[in-house]
């Protein structure tokens, strides 16, 4: 099943398609969605699931024919999009997000994958989650953008301490991660957009925008 095909998704309540297309697919929520719905890979049969979260923050996991995996209580609405990671290097994948107030992975059965149920400082303004691989070789860094901060994870759900970088002097309004065409040789530039500069970060010899 293509990762483009048309989903229709209602809510029970909602039981007319005032848009007048075909449905491929409608999945029956409690509680209307409050993101978009996201394909992703299933790692077990290497076709697409489904995830969607609802307005009590509830997050579930369909199958592409409808079936629900799962379901779990999130605490917030998730904040940009789930990515899928592998952290173990076993080609098991795992749903990486964010919400306000946390950095969370889960398992292919909705587990917390320890330790990354990690509280965030309070914010006002949370951007979206960004994964850097910079060797395609799965050691990750999480770098969680907000207000005026920015924090960096590893793969182990610790800071990693050669990230300088940590508070800057106007509000953080959009982060760009930029991979390729901007990497070359053994720098891995980050571009973050502030309210009046665009800014060039770079990691060089192996270090973590040292």
């Amino acid at each position: 099943m293509s990762p483009n095909l048309l989903l229709d998704w209602i809510n029970k309540n909602n039981d007319i398609n005032k848009r007048g297309v075909n449905n491929v697919l409608s999945i029956d929520l409690p509680k209307p969605p409050i993101i978009s719905p996201q394909w992703l890979k299933n790692h077990r049969s290497n076709v697409m699931d489904i995830a969607i979260q609802d307005q009590d923050h509830v997050l579930y996991l369909y199958s592409n024919t409808g079936k629900l995996f799962w379901k779990k209580q999130i605490a917030g609405k998730i904040i940009g999009p789930i990515q899928q990671v592998d952290l173990y290097k076993n080609n098991r994948l795992q749903m990486a997000f964010r919400t306000q107030d946390k950095l969370i992975v889960l398992d292919r059965n909705g587990k917390i994958v320890k330790p990354f149920n990690i509280k965030l400082p309070k914010n006002e303004y949370p951007l979206p989650l960004s994964i850097f691989d910079y060797d395609n070789n799965r050691n990750y860094r999480f770098l969680v953008a907000q207000d005026k901060s920015l924090l960096m994870y590893d793969g182990r759900g610790k800071r990693v301490n050669g990230f300088k970088l940590k508070k800057v002097q106007a509000q953080i309004r959009r982060f760009f991660a930029c991979r390729a065409p901007f990497r070359h040789a053994s720098s891995c530039h980050v571009l973050r957009r502030l309210e009046l500069d665009l800014y060039s970060l770079e990691r060089l010899n192996g270090f973590d925008f040292a």
